[in-house]
């Protein structure tokens, strides 16, 4: 008998022979209790499924919160003028966060971050301010400021500007 996976493919399994019929489901000729095999696996893989959920609900990560709780954005300190804008609409242009940005000070450069097949906009982007202060103006204004429909996110950005060739180093 040969074993793929799961399956056994048995090269003299024939219907109709004696073979097949120890194989077949238990008929009128045959009581069940010389099928008793297939009834314990499903029980043991019941059981077995049964001490693996409970495993999981103990868990070896005791705070880590369930998937479908709502996850809060991890605030991150103002360290330069550069800062994070999440949560934006698919209709938010760079326009539009330079007017609002400007209130708050002077505004260097405002960037979304575009999905490079269908060049609409991923959600997010940074804006550059004139200073750290203003920087940090910014975001206790604007983070959960409400801009069409959709609450932003505004923090300090973790890195300091996209990635070219000036600023990365090879290993």
């Amino acid at each position: 008998m040969i074993t793929f996976g799961v399956f056994r493919a048995d090269p003299y399994f024939v219907p109709g022979s004696e073979r097949f019929a120890r194989t077949a489901a238990p008929t009128e000729k045959q009581p069940a209790e010389k099928n008793h095999r297939r009834s314990d696996s499903g029980e043991r893989k019941q059981q077995s499924r049964r001490r693996r959920s409970s495993d999981q609900s103990e868990s070896s990560e005791p705070n880590k919160p369930p998937r479908n709780s709502e996850r809060t954005p991890e605030e991150v300190e103002v360290t330069s003028p550069r800062c994070f804008v999440g949560n934006l609409s698919y209709d938010v242009g760079e326009s539009e966060l330079n007017e609002l940005f400007a209130s708050v000070g002077s505004v260097a450069t405002a960037e979304l971050v575009m999905n490079s097949r269908s060049n609409r906009s991923k959600g997010y982007g940074f804006i550059t301010m004139g200073s750290i202060e203003e920087a940090k103006a910014a975001v206790s204004r604007y983070n959960g400021h409400e801009l069409m429909g959709r609450k932003m996110v505004v923090s300090g950005a973790k890195s300091s500007g996209p990635k070219t060739a000036e600023n990365t180093t090879a290993d």
